[in-house]
């Protein structure tokens, strides 16, 4: 028992001697820029980038990003991830081939940080599959790369699962003006087209209390290690992105398990900057997605009537006219699925 509180005592020391060495660095940088130069130098997060964090040898949260080319996002995501004071976290990002320097910036100025290099971009769903199997923590946090989580969300996100019943759970998301709500839990319509609570309108309140919803955005997304023993891993089927933690949430909602909302955690999300918001192949990869999703969840008397008149009635009404070419390819890569979901639902009846 002494040995363990002596090897306690100088791990916490080396960190000390760490975080002298970094500030005596930093003096220095900065006694030598002002003597030098009168130029202005804007650093993102001084005075946490480069900081190691202490090794913790069972964290309760891993923390896992999957980045591809987000040099413009990077510093911030991981400097709010050390700000947060819950110390009981692992960070691991898996880098999809990025070529901006995305990697090198985390290896020199995030010595802590995990990082898995990938020769080449393997999607979303793969990236976070790699991440969970290299994680140890009892709750998985997946973060985006362009999301910045506010002070306090670890914990709170934590505790929020301590409720058996809780599988899943989400937080409050603003648009970067801090002020307009993106997020506050996620909407599944008929047709597998999706909406979040409150998106676009301005946060003042409205959805300041805890909810069960139909499932979280992957954004920020919380879950319990032992629920991947139970229902898998995210099904890479779905790669790049798009409607696989709206499918891991059903089979979860399946299994017994709620998903939860949790408005007192917090982040800001710039989103989708690794597919282009509203581009021609976020419209592919949406739409191709949602009818996978539909076809694995739902029968073929399912597709056949609430699907169709709810997306028949979505085509006259309501499709933006920049969607119909990318819905059109969409249909036509997962025409051989509408087939197969008629031959299952035949098979699962002769069966019964």
């Amino acid at each position: 028992y002494t040995r363990l509180l002596e090897s306690q005592v100088d791990s916490k020391q080396n960190h000390i001697n760490q975080l002298e060495n970094y500030i005596r660095k930093l003096e220095r940088t900065i006694h030598t820029d002002s003597s030098t130069s009168t130029q202005k130098i804007q650093l993102n997060r001084p005075a946490i980038q480069g900081v190691p964090l202490p090794l913790v040898e069972n964290p309760t949260i891993s923390i896992i990003l999957v980045t591809w080319n987000g040099i413009d996002y990077i510093n911030e995501c991981l400097g709010s991830v050390l700000e947060d004071i819950y110390e009981n976290k692992e960070i691991i990002v898996v880098d999809n081939g990025s070529t901006d320097g995305t990697p090198e910036r985390i290896e020199s100025g995030f010595p802590s940080v995990k990082l898995i290099r990938n020769d080449r971009n393997q999607g979303f769903t793969k990236g976070v599959n790699t991440g969970i199997n290299s994680s140890t923590g009892d709750i998985i946090l997946l973060l985006n790369q362009d999301a910045m989580i506010k002070p306090g969300l670890l914990e709170t996100l934590k505790d929020s699962l301590k409720d058996e019943s809780i599988a899943i759970t989400g937080c409050k998301i603003l648009d970067p003006d801090n002020k307009t709500l993106q997020h506050a839990g996620g909407i599944l319509h008929d047709n597998g087209l999706t909406d979040h609570y409150g998106a676009g309108k301005a946060d003042e309140g409205q959805f300041d209390e805890d909810r069960d919803v139909a499932y979280v955005t992957g954004a920020v997304f919380a879950f319990k290690r032992n629920l991947v023993n139970e229902i898998g891993i995210f099904d890479q089927r779905y790669s790049p992105a798009y409607f696989e933690e709206l499918d891991f949430c059903l089979r979860a909602q399946r299994a017994g398990y709620r998903i939860r909302y949790i408005h007192n955690a917090r982040a800001i999300h710039y989103e989708s900057t690794s597919t282009g918001k509203f581009s021609q192949r976020f419209y592919y990869l949406y739409h191709r997605n949602r009818l996978k999703f539909i076809l694995k969840h739902f029968t073929a008397g399912y597709f056949a009537t609430t699907f169709r008149r709810f997306e028949w009635n979505w085509l006259k009404k309501h499709a933006p006219r920049e969607q119909l070419f990318p819905l059109f390819k969409a249909y036509l890569r997962v025409s051989h699925r509408i087939l197969w979901v008629f031959i299952r639902t035949a098979k699962e009846r002769i069966l019964k």
